[in-house]
């Protein structure tokens, strides 16, 4: 075969094969960029306001809105609204496997009071409970041993530690409902005797036609303080450090603080990053 014949056919050649080689690298820069950023459900279990108001707006939407957006290219987070019975016997059946983030909970709401089980954020906001009763005027309760004898109506999945000691030791009885609309409509019609609910979602369920004015509350008496956080499995400790970045910038966020403003929750001041100075700078010598 003639010299030149040759080159001709080897140049057609190389054009033919070169995409072909090419492709299989490209292929894999294209998979690294998507394996950069890790996608995860965010779960909510309130499903009423301030946390999820019917047009999907609320506390844990501008969470994870700012989470997406402070750790964009890392992580990627998906809100979803769950049932607590879900979360509790799909995702937390076993705490090895949690694949997700768990929003707005305490970690007595799910067995993890020594925080073993699970890794917990920094606090997002401070909470309590309401005893809820029908009528204007609540009855005086000074300590739980007041309730003694009576229906009490509770969301399953919830955990109220004092007072399922005195269900599990007969001195209340327990009603338990799918949510807290449920609860209100029962107490109304007599079916128990009082229920319990945060003070946020108090306000808000509350104000509603149906039980706007028919109810009344006192604060859950002995110790009800809690604050909410998010939390991750125990093996995503580069997870949690990437969330706790993200929360430190969370009382800067416009949408967050209209939320605060709006829910009367109380949030940190906005304390804005630190600009370096001279003295960040490196001095040789």
């Amino acid at each position: 075969m003639p010299l030149r014949f040759k080159r001709l056919l080897n140049r057609l050649l190389n054009r033919l094969f070169a995409p072909l080689c090419l492709a299989p690298a490209l292929l894999l820069a294209g998979s690294g960029a998507d394996a950069r950023e890790i996608t995860l459900s965010a779960i909510n279990t309130y499903r009423y306001p301030p946390f999820l108001y019917p047009d999907g707006s609320g506390l844990c939407e501008v969470l994870v809105k700012h989470l997406n957006r402070q750790l964009k290219g890392r992580y990627q987070f998906n809100l979803q609204h769950l049932p607590r019975m879900r979360l509790l016997h799909v995702h937390l059946d076993a705490a090895q496997d949690f694949d997700a983030v768990g929003l707005m909970l305490a970690p007595n709401f799910i067995d993890d009071g020594d925080r073993s089980r699970y890794l917990w954020s920094t606090p997002i906001f401070e909470d309590y409970n309401l005893l809820v009763f029908a009528g204007a005027k609540p009855p005086a309760i000074r300590q739980l041993a007041d309730l003694k004898g009576q229906r009490y109506g509770t969301v399953r999945g919830y955990r109220y530690i004092g007072l399922e000691t005195m269900v599990a030791n007969g001195v209340i009885e327990v009603d338990l409902a799918n949510d807290e609309p449920s609860n209100l409509r029962k107490l109304l019609a007599g079916r128990i005797d009082f229920t319990q609910m945060n003070r946020f979602m108090y306000r808000n369920i509350t104000a509603e036609q149906e039980f706007a004015g028919k109810v009344s509350s006192v604060r859950t008496p002995g110790p009800n303080n809690f604050t909410r956080h998010l939390f991750v499995a125990r093996d995503k400790p580069e997870l949690l450090a990437a969330i706790n970045q993200a929360l430190a910038t969370l009382p800067c966020n416009p949408a967050w603080q209209a939320m605060a403003r709006k829910t009367e929750i109380v949030v940190p001041a906005c304390a804005p990053a630190r600009q370096p100075g001279p003295r960040d700078a490196g001095v040789s010598g």
